[in-house]
């Protein structure tokens, strides 16, 4: 992120985002499975809007994972995707302030 992520002993808990993953939306997996059918940016631009919202909503730390877990267990490479949405994500003002993980 563009923010310092500094811990501190004794504060609080942080908020991470879990939406930015298959496993935590079933939006956002439907998201980047359209990506990675169609390569349409605009499914990765509705992504970051998930993620911005996360933001808003008080997530201290953006997990982002793209690689979606089909019922029989295979993994889906989402290298392009990984890369396309990290970098819309850092073009973002209020997502691009928290770090990624």
């Amino acid at each position: 992120g563009l923010e310092a992520c500094r811990l501190h002993q004794g504060e609080g808990c942080w908020i991470v985002d879990q939406k930015s993953t298959p496993m935590g939306s079933a939006g956002f997996m439907g998201l980047i499975e359209g990506f990675n059918a169609t390569g349409d940016l605009q499914n990765l631009r509705e992504a970051v809007k998930l993620s911005r919202r996360q933001c808003e909503k008080g997530a201290d730390i953006i997990e982002i994972n793209v690689d979606s877990h089909s019922v029989d267990g295979t993994i889906s490479a989402g290298t392009n995707a990984m890369s396309r949405f990290v970098s819309l994500c850092s073009s973002d003002q209020e997502v691009a302030r928290v770090p990624f993980m």
